[in-house]
């Protein structure tokens, strides 16, 4: 079964999935289904013609699946839940240009 059916033209999809790559336990402890298959996802991601937003954590492993797929990834900042700044990549199929 996919886990992407054909979403109408025009639909743009948002992926938040949960950080269990690279030793995260957040997603294990914050979400009841976080088994994810983050090749497949990507996979799917790639044969899907809507355009996507995904955002993860900055990890090796994730790096490679964004440039296996010829997807784009921009590094932004932002503050965790201990105001604590981090890394975190915005990922799309398209190039996204910096905020101005």
């Amino acid at each position: 079964m996919k886990v992407l059916e054909a979403p109408p033209d025009g639909t743009v999809l948002f992926v938040d999935p949960p950080y269990t790559i690279g030793g995260k336990r957040a997603g294990m402890r914050l979400y009841t289904h976080n088994d994810i298959d983050y090749a497949r996802l990507f996979e799917q991601l790639a044969d899907v013609t809507s355009d996507f937003l995904m955002t993860y954590d900055q990890t090796p492993e994730i790096e490679a699946m964004v440039f296996r797929h010829g997807f784009h990834a921009r590094c932004v900042t932002m503050k965790n839940t201990y105001r604590t700044r981090i890394s975190e990549l915005t990922i799309s199929r398209h190039l996204c240009l910096p905020c101005k």
